[in-house]
């Protein structure tokens, strides 16, 4: 005889994923009035969350993980109305707006959003070996990735280590710097180590001028770093790494022993993203201008938005150049949350603007680029500083409501 089945909890909204662009839904939604009066829950299988634009600082100790870690659930139960759901999304029914937990919890709402992001992983099926690349963007990952640095210099480690950094974009570049810094501050019970920076493209911070790249890649020769660019990962073994060196006239095949490979070349979309019942482009989920998610037909699934790294902005068939960045969150937050008490009150909807350049601040270990459009501003002490500060007032946002 079948157990039957679990008794399905209801709330007004339910946001799905409580990091950056799920936490600042439910702040947006409790600035208003009819926010507050609404039973929202927050789905996340995590109650404390990193800061991720730091998280290579955090990696080598040069902020302190006690100071960049926001306490999602404190902040959750202190607002009113709200609940923090520790559980981790399987599927769900997007029509019927209703989520299902890998316990075995099934949640309905009137209203969804979807701010489950991405996981930094390389893609495995193009590279072979590569799997066996270490990402660092959450807690846990950092922490593996510490201790492998941390057995490999020890006494007892290889004699020369050698660490490789895949990817030439904003975070590659910021891991090199981080493992450069670490790097130079070894002593006798911690060697220092190799680092090696890997990027298929033709120059650094592809995203950002050309001026940027430049100095980019001075300041990190000048840590010690060894950096190739044109230079494409075509496999990982055990003992090291077979890449294509392109800079020749006529494109090489080369070998280099490797002890540790680190992954930056990019976020892929979460698996559970497959099962959520909307529509993908190239794994992202689809949505409308207004952040509503589309289904298959390219028409907006009532009561379901998506905010954050998931969100693939569709607009007449094309699809928006967003970055994936997490002053982004902030802003669709704003808009989702407006939208989604609108449709609650049948009023009018607002829809998402087009931001294609930001102000990036890019740190190279002892050095820190701050970068808007063609302009470089080589300012160390200073970016590190506002870095650092645009965290506190980041967390200071939650924080003082989760205190009470």
């Amino acid at each position: 005889m079948s157990s039957p089945s679990p008794a399905v909890e209801r709330y007004d909204v339910l946001i799905l994923g409580g990091s950056m662009a799920g936490v600042e839904v439910l702040y947006q939604l409790r600035r208003k009035r009819r926010g507050r009066t609404l039973r929202v829950g927050v789905v996340d299988r995590q109650e404390v969350h990193g800061y991720i634009p730091l998280c290579q600082e955090r990696l080598s100790r040069r902020l302190h993980d006690a100071h960049a870690r926001l306490h999602t659930a404190g902040y959750v139960t202190a607002a009113p109305n709200a609940e923090m759901i520790v559980g981790t999304v399987t599927r769900m029914n997007s029509t019927a707006r209703r989520v299902f937990l890998e316990d075995g919890r099934a949640l309905e709402a009137e209203m969804i959003v979807v701010a489950l992001g991405s996981v930094l992983a390389p893609p495995a099926h193009r590279i072979p070996g590569v799997e066996g690349a270490l990402g660092v963007k959450f807690d846990h990952e950092a922490h593996e990735v510490r201790d492998r640095l941390q057995q490999l210099r020890a006494p007892s480690g290889p004699t020369q280590p050698r660490v490789v950094v895949v990817g030439g974009g904003i975070s590659g570049v910021e891991m090199a710097g981080e493992l450069a810094w670490m790097s130079q501050r070894s002593d006798d019970l911690q060697r220092p180590f190799e680092i090696t920076l890997l990027h298929s493209g033709p120059r650094l911070l592809p995203a950002l001028c050309e001026r940027a790249g430049t100095l980019a890649a001075d300041h990190l020769e000048a840590q010690g770093v060894d950096l190739r660019v044109k230079a494409r990962l075509m496999e990982m073994r055990s003992d090291g790494i077979l890449f294509e060196d392109r800079v020749p006239t006529t494109p090489e095949q080369l070998e280099m022993p490797t002890d540790l490979v680190l992954w930056a070349g990019g976020v892929r979309p979460a698996p559970v993203l497959e099962r959520l019942g909307i529509a993908r482009r190239d794994g992202w989920l689809t949505v409308n201008r207004e952040l509503r998610a589309l289904d298959a037909d390219g028409a907006a699934i009532e009561g379901v938005f998506v905010v954050g790294d998931a969100a693939c902005v569709v607009d007449d068939d094309a699809v928006w150049p967003t970055m994936k960045r997490a002053i982004e969150c902030l802003w669709q937050a704003k808009v989702a949350a407006a939208n989604l008490l609108a449709s609650l009150e049948g009023a009018a909807t607002r829809v998402h603007r087009l931001r294609e350049d930001f102000p990036h601040g890019v740190s190279i270990g002892a050095r820190s680029l701050v970068v808007y459009g063609p302009l470089v501003l080589d300012l160390p002490r200073i970016n590190t500083w506002f870095r650092r500060f645009l965290m506190r007032r980041y967390f200071a946002r939650y924080g003082a409501r989760a205190r009470g």
